[in-house]
């Protein structure tokens, strides 16, 4: 069996980049160099576009080898967005697989390749609605699910940071108008623990219990020192 080589020049490039500098401790010296070398190829003109089958056959080749943010900004999202432009989602189920291959902590970081393409693309679309034009497609795709439950899960457990002071939605107090859609969010995000197997029933009940009464809170504010005596009057757990 002949084994796979790429004919794609922008990824016989980023190979021989990698080959030279492999993935390992690099001294003070050579890690300039490998980031001026990546840099160079970053802002190489380049109007071919890598087909997803190419890609899958890039990454099963060269298993160990590291994609980071600038081979997803130059090959991947560019990819990506030509697959997407021909109705297609294996582009973007290439980039959430990749995306759940990293650490748990980098999704929704700038190091996230679903962020990366968000950001490539100026915001067109949010991480969110990619994932959902994958499971609108595909109900039970992992990697699209399980990046929804991270997101969502930090989401939530930052919502309720601050209680009993009262409810975040982002880094500002909830407005009576965004509770019922944050409600309706935790709902999806119980599908979809349900999906995955996981048991988060405990948090999205403390935190279920919590919006409702923020809403009840807010509505009658003016009977109530502050939320935390709403909490403590009604016996609410916090």
């Amino acid at each position: 069996m002949t084994s796979y080589q790429t004919q794609q020049p922008i990824l016989q490039d980023y190979l021989a980049i990698c080959t030279q500098f492999p993935d390992k401790p690099l001294g003070k010296k050579q890690r300039k160099e490998r980031h001026q070398a990546l840099m160079n190829w970053l802002h190489q003109p380049c109007d071919d576009i890598v087909s997803i089958a190419e890609l899958y056959a890039f990454q099963k080749a060269h298993a160990a080898l590291s994609l980071g943010k600038p081979f997803c900004t130059k090959v991947i999202v560019p990819a990506v967005l030509a697959d997407m432009e021909k109705g297609n989602i294996d582009g973007l189920r290439f980039l959430f697989e990749n995306s759940q291959a990293k650490p748990a902590f980098e999704i929704g970081t700038a190091e996230d390749f679903v962020e990366i393409f968000c950001a490539e693309t100026g915001h067109r679309y949010n991480p969110y609605q990619l994932a959902d034009m994958i499971l609108n497609r595909e109900p039970q795709n992992q990697a699209a699910l399980q990046h929804k439950y991270f997101l969502l899960r930090r989401y939530f457990a930052f919502s309720i940071h601050e209680v009993p002071y009262g409810i975040l939605n982002g880094m500002d107090f909830a407005e009576p108008s965004a509770l019922p859609a944050m409600i309706q969010d935790l709902a999806e995000f119980a599908e979809i623990c349900h999906k995955l197997s996981i048991d988060e029933e405990p948090f999205i009940r403390k935190t279920a219990a919590l919006y409702h009464a923020y809403a009840a809170y807010l509505n009658a504010a003016e009977k109530y020192d502050d939320f935390a005596d709403y909490l403590v009057r009604h016996s609410i757990p916090f």
